[in-house]
């Protein structure tokens, strides 16, 4: 590990010789100690957890059932759009897992957020094998919370939706740019929004990264019994799954 910081009830001089964290305990829940695993570790890390997803958008549908002469330039173009996610655990990881671990790979609190374009204007419902879906309707953002899973476990969500393509404003710049460079009177069509980034969060309990462990714990200077223990829990922090 590299780049270690304490906080400040740590005696970083007993740290220093002898490699022992020692410290007196604040009140409450605090943050004891932060580091980072080596480079060479971190590139070859194989997340637990995996999320395929395929965005597909239909063409615009605003001139079904109309004539070329009935078209209105400046109504603002509808395109339906299709995603489609698979979610699962993998039967291969870099975790590191405690030795009082037993049974299979189980991981908690599995849940995916995904962005809509902020051009959605319409959601025809959320399908899904497993968990549940909430959509915030205000910010286009959809939270697909699957709970545990293990590598037999396998879980996908599909969802139509309907997004904007096109302005009044923009339709009538697009058509008098295309008009003018040759000559013709084309309309450009307007261009379909990316595909956005999905967020992953996981956490995988006596499992580590790193690998570090404690090999012993001690509390001195207590007149009663406490209870000592201690349990590694993995988190995904910032995951993303980028989306081509």
């Amino acid at each position: 590990i590299d780049d270690c910081s304490f906080h400040p009830c740590v005696r970083y001089a007993q740290f220093e010789k002898d490699q022992v964290v020692s410290f007196v305990p604040p009140d409450g829940n605090f943050e004891l100690m932060r580091y980072r695993i080596r480079q060479e570790q971190n590139r070859h890390f194989s997340p637990p957890v995996y999320c395929h997803s395929q965005w597909s958008f239909a063409s615009s549908n605003n001139d079904t059932n109309k004539s070329s002469s009935e078209l209105d330039d400046n109504a603002p173009k509808t395109t339906s759009g299709r995603i489609v996610l698979q979610c699962g655990v993998t039967s291969l990881s870099s975790l590191i897992f405690s030795s009082s671990r037993k049974g299979p790979l189980q991981v908690e609190d599995v849940a995916v957020t995904i962005p809509f374009p902020k051009q959605t204007r319409s959601t025809s419902g959320f399908q899904v094998s497993t968990g549940n879906v909430v959509f915030d309707e205000a910010g286009k953002v959809a939270r697909w919370s699957l709970g545990k899973m293990d590598a037999t476990k396998k879980a996908s969500l599909t969802c139509n939706f309907t997004i904007s393509i096109g302005s009044p404003s923009s339709s009538s710049t697009s058509s008098k740019s295309s008009t003018s460079g040759n000559g013709s009177d084309r309309k450009s069509e307007p261009e379909r929004p990316s595909p956005p980034n999905l967020s992953l969060s996981w956490k995988v309990p006596l499992a580590s990264v790193s690998g570090l462990s404690v090999s012993g714990l001690s509390i001195r200077g207590e007149n009663y019994r406490p209870y000592k223990g201690v349990r590694n829990l993995t988190k995904s922090g910032l995951f993303q799954v980028r989306c081509n």
